[in-house]
């Protein structure tokens, strides 16, 4: 099954923000143990920590799956770079097709 394509910008932008994707997600998979950011010792047992932990309350399930969201993120910036060479081959292919007959080579 296919299925027709509309990208109103280039290429080349797409692939560059599945870049970002890649370096944004590998940075997040790889860093620190982030659950300790909810941790009493993070926001202190003063009034302000309090607010600051009733800010955040569901923030460990993001930190406590971090590295699969962040492998996720960088397999998505990849997919995004794929499919743009794969487009743009394409492209390509298709153009150098209807070259050929426009000028009876094929």
């Amino acid at each position: 099954m296919s299925s027709y394509i509309s990208i109103n910008t280039s290429p080349n932008e797409i692939r560059s923000a599945g870049g970002q994707l890649v370096d944004l997600g590998g940075e997040f998979r790889d860093s620190g143990d982030w659950a300790e950011i909810a941790a009493l010792e993070v926001f202190g047992d003063d009034k302000f920590g309090d607010t600051m932990r009733s800010n955040y309350p569901s923030t460990f399930p993001v930190f406590e799956n971090k590295k699969e969201l962040g492998g996720s993120l960088v397999e998505i910036g990849q997919n995004c770079q794929t499919a743009m060479d794969l487009y743009e081959g394409q492209e390509n292919t298709n153009t150098e097709n209807v070259d050929a007959v426009d000028h009876g080579t094929l």
